[in-house]
């Protein structure tokens, strides 16, 4: 009987590490297969971006086609990328779910989009990337005609970093930046709140204590936004 017990003991063990090691090995498998799909999904993004603003007159009779070929190709590697990301959730980065969130938005699957926004917002690996994330993801949904929660998500992106040093400065004036392009953009009646996201980004940047970095960041800020003044807003170069 001792041997008999002894014998399942040993047996369950070597089931437990045995289902131990294939979840390991799925693990590693999803990862791999996953890091592959996002790579091509960002490459034909990409291509996607390069071929779109391509002016009318310019297209030729193959053009839809090639933004056809494109967009079926972009939402077959992004449906994969979900597929994967479903077989085991806690693989996938959160840059990974930025670029399936921005390739399902341009195959026109905004809602899961949006799910994949937050995902990545969710799996930020510190409070830097949290605040870029967020700054995307407000981006997205002023894009998506939602621009009451799209200033909630720029106001967490502006609040997630504390003004403590030059970089983060830079970060959080690059959330302003991007809010007000959203506002002036996809909301032209709102020019003082594009405005005041202006006049936020160019204080903050005033704080920079690197004289070369604060004049190219205040650069960058006017280049950006068109040196927009409230109620006039422009659409971004």
């Amino acid at each position: 009987m001792a041997i008999s017990g002894l014998a399942l003991v040993v047996s369950i063990v070597s089931a437990v590490i045995g289902q131990i090691q294939e979840k390991k090995q799925l693990r590693i498998s999803v990862r791999e297969q996953l890091s592959s799909v996002v790579q091509d999904l960002i490459s034909s993004q990409a291509e996607y971006a390069m071929l779109y603003p391509e002016p009318p007159e310019k297209r030729d009779s193959a053009y839809g086609v090639k933004m056809g070929t494109l967009n079926h190709k972009l939402t077959s590697l992004a449906r994969q990328a979900c597929a994967l990301d479903k077989l085991d959730g806690e693989v996938g980065f959160d840059v990974q779910f930025i670029a399936i969130a921005n390739a399902l938005a341009t195959s026109g699957d905004q809602p899961t989009a949006e799910e994949y926004f937050e995902k990545a917002v969710a799996r930020s690996p510190s409070v830097y990337y949290r605040s870029i994330n967020l700054t995307l993801f407000g981006t997205f949904l002023f894009n998506q005609s939602q621009p009451e929660k799209g200033r909630r998500i720029f106001a967490d992106a502006a609040a997630a970093l504390p003004l403590a040093s030059d970089f983060n400065r830079m970060t959080v004036s690059r959330a302003y930046q991007a809010w007000c392009i959203a506002e002036a953009w996809n909301d032209p009646a709102s020019g003082v709140r594009a405005d005041e996201c202006y006049q936020n980004a160019q204080r903050i940047l005033q704080g920079i204590k690197s004289d070369p970095m604060r004049k190219a960041c205040l650069r960058d800020l006017e280049q950006a936004t068109g040196r927009m003044p409230a109620g006039e807003p422009q659409p971004p170069s």
